[in-house]
């Protein structure tokens, strides 16, 4: 098995698997995917050096070069949340790693046999969930498939599904079309157990467009009446109006909610259009603006019902533009509508589906942030650009600059992993521990806080032990470093408490307000005057 197909099959597989090691399950996902993209950097500039291929770059390649350029220099001057300011340079990695080892490469089948078995596993795991003989992995929702999120169990099936209906459609051997349709179908009943419109829709834009393809629908029109394709329109129109309704009232909460999330967005990126307010601080920005709007009372009562803790926008252009300005959102939407454009060059309409699910998804949800829909989106982008055979202007002078920005990402991201890593576990064990030794467990964070960096987590669970350990302005100081990276109520709670035992009932009524305006629809507990002090966890 060559590198490339031995680094996918690993890294697809681990992302199905929840270690348990960290306090946010999501994290081993994370982790999975900045070890797979640094292991993707090392081999594609292995074989570039060795078959001496650093001549030219595609227009993809630079596109996203330049993104990734931007991102280091906004890192640099501004003040960024630098997990997720990582987790944007292993997307790089990932991409431009697998584009050295795919280029010259013209085979496909193991990558498609690869996303048709883990869209069937995941839609198998969904079912077993449904039928309770295994249960979820979380506690709000029965179905969710190998992760916390059933949104992004759906929509990974959802990109995976135009592999499963290629092979029903165009596979010549009975027995591979069956695996495909079987498959098919087996998704389809995954997704009608998981409420999610954004999957039902890109299910929809990837049948279309391939079984047109297929069955050559445009020849087809063109040998139909005129009255005929009018009738057939004008019903097409009303089944999509009628659809549309049924999806907005399947869930209008859940839309109207969303809207008012994009209203509160469009005023953070008025406030900062150039350059931001920093990578991996929507959720501190977002919900610090959501409680001044109801802190003037400007906010209608719907709007109040709406409101919750946010932590991503729904909307992965206009998070970018909060994070990293206009500039970041044109570079991202950029190279989706060039990847799109490329793939259609190519005739490849299974990458050209997935990537206009992908440019529909990041309109309404999150897929940016989800590093097991990336793996899929990444590799599409890989595949795409590896084909490509033009060269392009300033093309070596960017693949001589990629390849030692590359070279230095190798040498340094290993030491930084490896901190995050354990920043990451101090968390977890001091967890563990607290619940039998806490003076054991704050030992513990205590050294490990040197490294603890940008992690809200660590310094949230540092700052409330130092609470239960009565030494309140050191638990002071953690909890405000946790404020400098998120907005957590928790968070605030806490250090209204610690205000208070100091005797600053001045910052302790401040922070009151703002908690009290987070959420407007929460009751205020022990009637509004005192917070409890919360748990470890």
């Amino acid at each position: 098995m060559s590198a490339t197909k031995t680094i996918l099959y690993l890294t697809g597989c681990m992302m199905l698997v929840n270690t348990g090691l960290f306090h946010y399950a999501s994290m081993t996902q994370y982790f999975v995917f900045c070890v797979a993209g640094l292991v993707a950097l090392t081999m594609g500039l292995y074989r570039v050096i060795r078959i001496k291929g650093w001549h030219h770059s595609t227009m993809l390649e630079m596109l996203f070069f330049g993104w990734i350029i931007f991102i280091i220099l906004h890192g640099i001057l501004g003040t960024n949340e630098q997990y997720s300011l990582h987790y944007l340079l292993a997307l790089w990695m990932f991409f431009q790693g697998l584009v050295w080892m795919m280029r010259g490469e013209s085979s496909t089948t193991a990558i498609n046999n690869l996303f048709i078995a883990l869209g069937g596993y995941e839609a198998i795991v969904c079912i077993l969930q449904q039928t309770r003989i295994i249960t979820s992995h979380s506690t709000l929702f029965l179905v969710t498939g190998s992760w916390e999120s059933p949104n992004m169990t759906a929509m990974f099936m959802a990109l995976c599904i135009p592999y499963s209906i290629e092979r029903m459609l165009s596979a010549h051997k009975l027995y591979i079309k069956g695996i495909g349709t079987t498959t098919l179908l087996i998704q389809i009943a995954a997704l009608l157990f998981i409420n999610c419109r954004t999957a039902y829709i890109a299910f929809i834009i990837s049948t279309v467009i391939l079984c047109g393809h297929h069955f050559q629908w445009k020849q087809l029109l063109q040998k139909w009446p005129k009255k005929r394709i009018v009738y057939t329109t004008l019903l097409l129109i009303i089944l999509a109006i009628g659809g549309t309704f049924g999806l907005y009232r399947m869930k209008a909460a859940s839309a109207n909610g969303r809207t008012f999330i994009w209203k509160t967005t469009f005023s953070l990126i008025k406030q900062k259009p150039f350059i931001g307010h920093g990578y991996g601080l929507f959720e501190k920005e977002y919900n610090l603006r959501q409680a001044s709007y109801f802190q003037t009372d400007i906010g209608t009562e719907e709007e109040k019902q709406n409101a919750r803790h946010i932590f991503m926008c729904y909307n992965d252009y206009l998070e970018q533009a909060v994070e990293g300005g206009i500039l970041s959102a044109v570079f991202y939407l950029s190279i989706i509508l060039l990847t799109i454009h490329r793939s259609l060059q190519q005739k490849d309409y299974v990458n050209t589906v997935i990537m206009v699910n992908l440019f529909w998804m990041s309109s309404v949800n999150f897929v940016l942030q989800s590093p097991p829909l990336m793996f899929v989106v990444l590799i599409i982008m890989a595949q795409t650009s590896a084909k490509e055979k033009e060269k392009q202007k300033y093309s070596t002078v960017i693949r001589f600059f990629s390849i030692l920005f590359a070279i230095s990402l190798i040498l340094m991201e290993p030491n930084s992993i490896f901190n995050r890593y354990q920043v990451q576990r101090t968390v977890k064990n001091a967890l563990i521990l607290s619940k039998t030794n806490s003076t054991a467990a704050l030992k513990l964070l205590e050294s490990n806080k040197h490294h603890a960096g940008t992690s809200e987590c660590f310094w949230r669970i540092y700052g409330i032990a130092l609470m239960h350990q009565k030494r309140n302005i050191e638990a002071k100081f953690a909890l405000k470093k946790a404020l400098q990276y998120t907005s957590s109520p928790l968070v605030i709670n806490n250090l209204i408490i610690c205000h208070q035992r100091l005797g600053e009932q001045a910052e302790a009524k401040k922070l009151l307000k703002l908690w009290d305006n987070m959420i407007p629809t929460r009751k205020r507990e022990i009637n509004g005057k005192k917070l409890k002090e919360k748990k470890w966890s």
